[in-house]
């Protein structure tokens, strides 16, 4: 039955044992074998005794949905004794995993009491003691939640600011390891420390270089905390499969402001009402990056819609009232928060080949790169971004001024030709713009 349960690594060491005639090689199986016994037989008194606890683990995840103030009594008993097991077997090989166990169980309970008893104070402290216990990217999900809990819940700005602090540090990552562009998530960071000190707001200018919703999901999927917020969503979301709108905007009213629950919620935008909309991601994000991220989001993906392009991925928003001609309500709510914040929403899709030129030169002219690669389609970007990077600030400058006023003339494929010529030592520039899944993009010249 023991050899059995020691699983692969003890079974392949066997068999070696079994095979090997040389005589070194019989010593040595025979001594990794002993060694995966004594790692068994360490672990065999810490597997009994949390072997007696996986039915009261069972019964309370039923407890959590049914009744979550008998929940709280008898998790915290449950983590109790788990904490015992802990100390009693603290030089086991497996105790690493047990600290797992117990830090995601103080997890749990912490979304319990945020979300389900709105005990702000007391989630707070699960989620401390979450952090105490847990290793690796869980305990950034930990830290993000006594953060987030604290500078929203609790108007603790200083133990806010520790904590992201802790993020923008090597808590945080495991999390930026995960994501194709790390940026949504120090530069939100650094503008949650910026408000929990002076309580300003983030004012600016996002544009099409600065969209980044695959960076958003991958924050949402690496923070989430426990089956708490995933159950939560997933309702959520059964109201919007049944077309239940108003079951909606009256759920996400009632929670407690979460960054992270915004970026879990991001699709279901589309269904509220454009004030209701406005005023969930400013509640929510009340740094109002993500929030401008989002909002922005929504611009680029209804402009696309509506040029009927194909932008190579799956829709970030739910279906809501769409003609294909006039605005749909999260067109509205977008409009309204850039209204409302002053922040300019520079995102909207290429319609036309002047459109992209101007965004291009604009780029150049204020010595922005990304700005530039922008308005290019992936062979342009390839083609420019070496040269373009390689160029002084000032030298960006001149030829942003330079090609701004260059006026477009039709050319050969559906291209338009945007070029100017030598001038005494200055060269000649041409610069093609074509269509490009719907719209129109830098393709190719010479810079």
């Amino acid at each position: 039955m023991w050899v059995r349960d020691a699983g692969p690594a003890l079974a392949v060491v066997l068999m070696c044992g079994a095979v090997c005639a040389a005589e070194p090689a019989r010593f040595t199986a025979t001594a990794a074998r002993q060694q995966a016994v004594n790692v068994l037989s360490s672990n065999r008194p810490l597997d009994e005794a949390q072997r007696a606890l996986v039915e009261r683990a069972a019964r309370l995840t039923k407890l959590r949905e049914s009744d979550p103030e008998a929940f709280v009594v008898e998790d915290e008993r449950y983590l109790k004794d788990l904490e015992v097991l802990a100390e009693r077997f603290a030089d086991a090989p497996r105790a690493a995993d047990l600290r797992q166990t117990i830090g995601n169980e103080y997890l749990t309970l912490g979304d319990v009491q945020r979300f389900q008893r709105r005990d702000l104070r007391r989630a707070a402290v699960c989620y401390e003691r979450a952090h105490e216990w847990l290793d690796g990217h869980m305990r950034a999900r930990a830290t993000f939640a006594l953060a987030e809990t604290r500078a929203y819940g609790l108007d603790d700005r200083d133990g806010a600011v520790a904590a992201y602090r802790r993020l923008l540090g090597e808590e945080g990552q495991a999390i930026v390891a995960a994501l194709p562009d790390s940026a949504p998530w120090t530069r939100w960071l650094k503008r949650a420390v910026h408000h929990a000190r002076t309580g300003r707001v983030y004012v600016g200018r996002i544009g099409r270089e600065d969209l980044a919703i695959g960076s958003l999901n991958a924050i949402a999927a690496g923070l989430t905390t426990s089956d708490v917020v995933r159950g939560l969503v997933a309702r959520l979301k059964a109201h919007a499969a049944l077309g239940d709108a108003a079951a909606v905007a009256a759920e996400l009213r009632g929670l407690p402001p979460s960054p992270l629950l915004l970026l879990q919620t991001i699709p279901l935008l589309s269904l509220l009402r454009p004030d209701d909309a406005v005023s969930y991601v400013e509640r929510n994000d009340p740094t109002r990056y993500w929030a401008a991220l989002v909002m922005a989001s929504a611009i680029d993906e209804t402009g696309h819609q509506r040029l009927g392009a194909d932008r190579g991925k799956p829709a970030t928003f739910l279906p809501s009232t769409f003609d294909g001609v006039g605005p749909t309500t999260i067109d509205v709510a977008a409009a309204t928060f850039a209204r409302h914040t002053g922040i300019t929403l520079d995102v909207a899709p290429f319609a036309d080949a002047a459109a992209t030129w101007r965004y291009f030169t604009d780029g150049l002219a204020h010595a922005d790169v990304r700005r530039a690669l922008a308005a290019c389609e992936p062979y342009g970007r390839q083609l420019f971004e070496p040269k373009l990077r390689a160029m002084p600030p000032d030298a960006l400058i001149a030829l942003g001024r330079r090609l701004r006023d260059a006026v477009g003339v039709a050319a050969e494929s559906d291209r338009v030709k945007f070029g100017v010529t030598s001038v005494g030592r200055e060269p000649e520039y041409v610069v093609f713009v074509r269509p490009y899944r719907g719209e129109w993009l830098v393709e190719q010249g010479t810079l």
